[in-house]
């Protein structure tokens, strides 16, 4: 083995504690009152650079504000965060917890918010209950919001507006991001 094979696994192993460290080193759970105000203090913020927002938020079938923090390495990343997800038809409130993981090019660490506007109840209702969703992309984010110019992802039933709250991060990857239910209050 040559001496540039021991820095590459050298490298490897400190991303790996990287973002072990990163993803453990999250808040502890949120309670419904501080998953309520992300989502609305998001919301709040997205309307600012969106206005156009306000009438997809209302001709919507519900969204869904998701707090996520991701660590990336060449190769692989993950992430996990916490969301709530607002069902217009029933007035009503669902938390959910995500995992994410990604495989693909990139490097870089961030916490993000998304918001994804959910067009037909049947994305609501899947939100609620949970599931997998695959998606690919190439994203460059900074700390900044972004999404000013419009959403991400529109004409597949949904819309995805994200802000970045810190970090930075360039990916070329394919993400799998599994919801689940989440009971903050017990």
């Amino acid at each position: 083995m040559q001496f540039s094979d021991y820095r590459w696994h050298a490298l490897v192993v400190s991303m790996l504690l990287l973002m072990s460290c990163t993803l453990s080193a999250e808040s502890p759970t949120p309670s419904a009152a501080e998953l309520d105000a992300m989502g609305k203090e998001t919301v709040s913020r997205l309307l600012e650079y969106n206005p156009e927002l306000a009438a997809s938020l209302e001709s919507a079938a519900g969204y869904v504000v998701i707090a996520m923090a991701s660590t990336k390495i060449p190769g692989v990343g993950a992430g996990r965060g916490y969301g709530v997800v607002t069902d217009n038809a029933s007035n009503s409130h669902a938390y959910i917890r995500v995992t994410q993981f990604e495989a693909g090019g990139g490097i870089g660490a961030q916490r993000y918010r998304l918001l994804v506007v959910l067009e037909k109840q049947r994305l609501v209702n899947k939100f609620i209950a949970g599931g997998w969703r695959y998606t690919g992309s190439a994203d460059v984010g900074a700390s900044a919001v972004e999404g000013t110019a419009g959403p991400t992802a529109t004409g597949k039933g949904y819309q995805v507006y994200r802000l970045t709250d810190e970090g930075a991060a360039a990916t070329v990857t394919v993400r799998a991001m599994n919801s689940m239910p989440y009971s903050p209050d017990q």
